[in-house]
């Protein structure tokens, strides 16, 4: 096993170095993609195990507390030094998870890699964006939707649930999701001062990260 991985990191790093210009250190990116890979995986196995518990309870009231109280607590608990997690949606309840326009572009465009035949668990993107020497690296990775969340974002929201979401969110885009539709995205971002472009030129510097098997 650790020899498979030691190999397919390196076809990575082989990749991404024939993918990025010489002046981004190809080790450096996986890196920080590794590390927004990782907080997901905190971020995410956090929210499954609330969702999991309000599932066993069969309250679907308990499951919308984790999206609109419990998953912003966890996300400010894991966002520390430089780095930030959030969701976001193109149908979002909370308009909070509004995506700005570069994600935006980047959800639809996971929507017609989907439809094209690309699995969820393949579409991740990565942008290294640096201004002077503020530098600013931004990973997003695909959510699924899942039973569970068509109580809130299915066609049918029952009405307790209706009700609550009115309440909460006047304005909400409660969706029309079905269970395997892409449900939005992880932004997983890390703002520091440092360059990892060395080009006088990096002003708006964004590369596609290429999704890979442990």
């Amino acid at each position: 096993m650790c020899k498979r991985k030691t190999l397919l990191r390196s076809g990575f790093l082989l990749f991404l170095t024939m993918l990025l210009p010489t002046a981004v250190a190809a080790d450096e990116l996986q890196e920080l993609a590794e590390k927004s890979k990782e907080l997901i995986r905190i971020f995410s196995g956090q929210l499954q195990s609330e969702y999991a518990k309000a599932a066993q309870e069969n309250n679907p009231e308990n499951a919308m507390r984790v999206c609109t109280i419990t998953a912003p607590e966890k996300a400010v608990e894991i966002s520390k030094h430089g780095w930030s997690i959030r969701r976001i949606s193109l149908n979002p309840i909370n308009k909070n998870n509004t995506p700005d326009q570069f994600e935006e572009k980047i959800l639809k465009d996971f929507e017609k890699k989907k439809s094209a035949g690309w699995s969820i668990v393949q579409l991740s993107y990565v942008k290294m964006t640096e201004i002077a020497n503020q530098s600013e690296f931004r990973y997003l990775k695909a959510i699924a939707a899942e039973e569970l969340c068509l109580a809130c974002h299915g066609s049918t929201v029952p009405e307790n649930i209706a009700l609550k979401l009115d309440k909460l969110y006047p304005d909400h885009q409660a969706g029309d999701f079905k269970s395997g539709d892409i449900h939005g995205a992880y932004v997983v971002e890390k703002k520091e001062t440092k360059n990892y472009i060395s080009e006088p030129a990096r002003s708006d510097e964004q590369y596609t990260l290429p999704e890979y098997r442990e």
